[in-house]
């Protein structure tokens, strides 16, 4: 348990300095001064990103995701100089968020504030402010966090003392509570889930139209054997990994989106082509396609309102609870 606690202790950590690097950030921007701009672009845009999702050994250019975002060029002066910049707000924008909303408060040809850093004119965004709620959101998911950790961690140093009290073989009792934790983890994505498909049913549709269906090819570093490395590591080697890419475009309220997601769930990654090959035997490019979007946020859509593999959390989970039984009753 000392692992898990000591990575849970990094996780909050890095989460917390993160916080306390953003609240610097619009702590200094709310000290620059202002000038008036000018909007000379504004567009929804999409590109292909790596994120906090991307798989851990991607080479780089590989295995990238499709994100949309709001594209606002603006141009404005100080001391007579002209500068442009693209910044909106304090950050990085990771792309599919308030796409519409960002394009209709800044407009093409629009007059717009500009906040400048006085030291780096270049330097500058349209709004200084922190979003609405950040920080209420940052607050509570790092109160959840630590109950999660200190309350996990003493629920299961509680388990494994009742099951070394009652099984014949005191020893098992660390696997058998890990697997029953595994089953119960499983469990609550299975229902996350399925919320998520009861919520897709009910987003709007629209018309889209398929513009390529690939099979997507990288290299990625796994786990070349279970066994460990002479140095006492894991050992590592570079595996190519195929999975299916489907890029299709729609659009909602007169903004253009791309999307690539074919169904809820994670991305699933596959040893072999085969795969991936009929998973994107359905969309054939320029093929008309209804595409669900979340109207809460238009830029995320799918294909197909359900998630793909729900059923396997259901059956690790019931796999785990039998290799449970079967080490107790042993």
């Amino acid at each position: 348990m000392e692992v898990v606690y000591i990575t849970g202790a990094l996780m909050i950590g890095l989460i917390v300095f993160a916080t306390a690097y953003k609240f610097y950030q619009v702590h200094r921007a709310a000290h620059w001064p202002q000038t008036s701009g000018k909007v000379i672009s504004a567009k929804a845009v999409s590109r292909r990103v790596r994120t906090a999702q991307t798989r851990f050994g991607a080479e780089q250019g590989g295995d990238e995701q499709l994100r949309n975002f709001a594209d606002i060029r603006y141009e404005y002066r100080v001391n007579g100089k002209r500068y442009s910049g693209t910044r909106v707000g304090i950050g990085e924008d990771l792309g599919d968020h308030d796409v519409a909303g960002t394009l209709e408060r800044y407009p093409l040809g629009a007059s717009v504030t500009v906040y400048y850093n006085p030291d780096k004119p270049a330097e500058a965004v349209l709004e200084r402010d922190a979003p609405e709620g950040v920080w209420s959101a940052i607050t509570i998911f790092l109160v959840v966090s630590i109950f999660l950790l200190v309350g996990g961690g003493m629920g299961f140093d509680e388990l494994v003392a009742g099951l070394r009290a009652n099984l014949s073989d005191p020893a098992r009792a660390v696997p058998v509570a890990a697997c029953l934790g595994l089953a119960a983890f499983l469990l609550l994505l299975g229902i996350a889930l399925r919320r998520q498909e009861r919520d897709a049913r009910g987003w709007p549709a629209t018309e889209g139209r398929i513009e390529s269906a690939a099979v997507d090819s990288f290299m990625s570093l796994e786990p070349s054997s279970p066994h460990a490395a002479s140095d006492g590591g894991m050992a590592m080697r570079w595996q190519r990994l195929f999975r299916p890419d489907v890029v299709y475009c729609y659009k909602v309220a007169k903004v253009e989106y791309r999307g690539s997601r074919i169904a809820l769930g994670g991305r699933v990654y596959a040893t072999f082509d085969a795969f991936a090959r009929r998973r994107i035997r359905p969309y054939r490019p320029g093929d008309k396609v209804t595409v669900h979007y979340d109207p809460a946020n238009p830029a995320q859509a799918l294909l197909e309102t359900r998630a793909y593999g729900g059923w396997v959390p259901w059956l690790l989970a019931i796999l785990f609870v039998l290799a449970a039984g079967m080490m107790a009753l042993r």
